[in-house]
């Protein structure tokens, strides 16, 4: 039996979009340009321990270190990775030559432990630090800010990303940093003090907006490429003036060894709390922003087509912890965390959290995020942050919005976007193929708008019950014109 979504009566359901206030973009899009919609961003937060590598660290723990040997010790980093998801809300295909994500103060605070001892003074007392404070030159510096600048483009064979790319109707696409095929610990660090793209311990070097490997200003190279290999990462977990003295082994404090740097026996602990948090100081500045950039300017003020803004008072936190209780805590063996210099896999590293951005479904589907302006990222996207255990767990996250599997066609939304109508629906399992008709009046639906209509998949499609969205040409069809969308004989 053909199955039929309700009808839609066109002049019932006309919206008027508003835009949301903010302040003017100052980019300018070139002539014709659609910008794919940010469908989701994350930022993982990991840890790993690598052995000493700077020759002086080396021959100390070599032959002052009880035991001896560098190899029985460790430093535990801190890892931070973007990946940005990209989504094509359009009836065709969306070719890109590259998009620039700025991601702005990740709202995410620390605070370490060796052997159970806090590694700064200050987080005895309940504070934590964001990632800004993590690099030496900022570990006192409350004003500190930290960004990542990612440019998205193709990869073909592994080599550097600087290919367009294109995204089919419907599809999403994932991009995280462009980790070489030949990368390793050892590859990173073989320069002592100036490490290769990834190993961002000094402010200088700025990894995290540019992109040493190929000499590129316009933010680190990313493809579509899932490589938690490596991933940008400090070691700066203690005070670089202060460390407190219990955090030091007694043969450290003999030979005068201290700094942020911590190097740890490879049979005890490092600890991680972490929570989300406001981390910007200038009380003029939002929470956090997300920004898509043309690729055009280098100055991201000058090349800022979109810009999302965030307040992190709403963020969703996970329903096994408590307002009261809301940080991220793990504990692990040094031993455990460690990838070897020549290792050419993650090795040890372990996630442990995850920040996500996540666009609603409805704010894709009515065009909201289709809109070249400064908008209110609450309004339109789930902020959370969650606790994680391995790297699979990552992408479930913020991609699946929970609606009900359905035995007939179900609408969920429909809006009027200019001349065209969208209706965001379900199909049940087995439908048929879908065609789009329309007419006068609800009893005759004798128009085939096939040539007119577009169906494409909708984001978050794959565990939702096969959710689609229908885009209609309705230009010319008056205020008195119904559609339908149903199975084909």
């Amino acid at each position: 039996m053909k199955r039929r979504i309700p009808l839609l009566r066109v002049a019932m359901i006309l919206a008027v979009l508003a835009g949301d206030a903010g302040a003017q973009i100052r980019g300018r899009p070139p002539a014709g340009y659609r910008p794919p919609v940010i469908a989701k961003v994350q930022v993982v937060f990991s840890l790993v321990t690598h052995y000493n590598s700077i020759p002086d660290r080396v021959a100390f723990y070599n032959n002052a270190g009880v035991p001896p040997g560098n190899t029985n010790y460790a430093v535990p980093h801190l890892v931070y990775e973007p990946r940005v998801t990209l989504y094509n809300p359009y009836p065709d295909e969306l070719t890109l030559d590259k998009v620039r994500i700025r991601i702005w103060d990740p709202p995410v605070g620390f605070r370490f432990k060796k052997n159970g001892i806090y590694l700064r003074a200050p987080w005895e007392t309940g504070s934590f630090d964001g990632l800004a404070q993590l690099q030496i030159a900022n570990d006192h510096n409350p004003n500190a800010r930290k960004y990542f600048t990612l440019l998205l483009r193709e990869s073909h064979t592994g080599q550097a990303p600087v290919h367009p790319f294109t995204l089919q109707p419907g599809e999403s696409r994932e991009f995280g940093t462009w980790t070489e095929s030949q990368w390793t610990w050892g590859l990173e660090t073989q320069s002592a003090y100036s490490p290769r793209s990834f190993f961002d311990w000094n402010t200088s070097e700025d990894f995290t907006n540019r992109d040493p490997r190929t000499n590129n200003s316009f933010g680190s190279e990313s493809c579509q490429v899932v490589d938690f290999r490596a991933g940008f990462q400090t070691d700066n977990l203690s005070s670089n003036a202060d460390r407190p003295l219990a955090t030091r082994y007694s043969f450290e404090i003999t030979h005068g060894i201290t700094g942020g740097w911590v190097t740890i026996k490879m049979t005890d602990t490092v600890a991680v709390e972490s929570r989300a948090m406001r981390r910007v100081a200038d009380a003029t500045q939002p929470d956090f922003r997300i920004s898509l950039l043309g690729g055009y300017v280098t100055a991201p003020n000058l090349d800022n087509y979109q810009e999302l803004s965030f307040s992190v008072a709403p963020l969703v936190q996970p329903p096994t912890r408590s307002a009261t209780d809301a940080s991220v805590m793990r504990t692990y063996l040094v031993g455990d965390l460690l990838q070897a210099p020549s290792d050419n896999t993650p090795g040890g590293k372990t996630p442990f959290a995850v920040l996500t951005a996540a666009a609603r479904t409805t704010s894709v589907v009515d065009g909201s995020l289709s809109r070249l302006e400064e908008l209110d990222g609450n309004q339109h996207y789930d902020l959370r942050f969650d606790g994680v255990a391995d790297f699979p767990q990552i992408p479930e996250i913020g991609t699946f919005e929970s609606v009900p599997a359905v035995t007939e066609p179900t609408v969920l939304g429909v809006v009027r976007v200019g001349d065209e109508l969208r209706v965001d629906f379900l199909a049940p399992d087995g439908a048929a193929p879908l065609k789009v008709t329309g007419g006068a009046t609800p009893e005759d639906f004798g128009d085939d708008l096939s040539a007119v209509s577009w169906i494409i998949p909708a984001p978050h499609e794959a565990s939702s019950g096969h959710r689609k969205t229908a885009i209609v040409d309705v230009s010319g069809m008056g205020p008195k014109y119904f559609v339908r969308i149903e199975e084909v004989d």
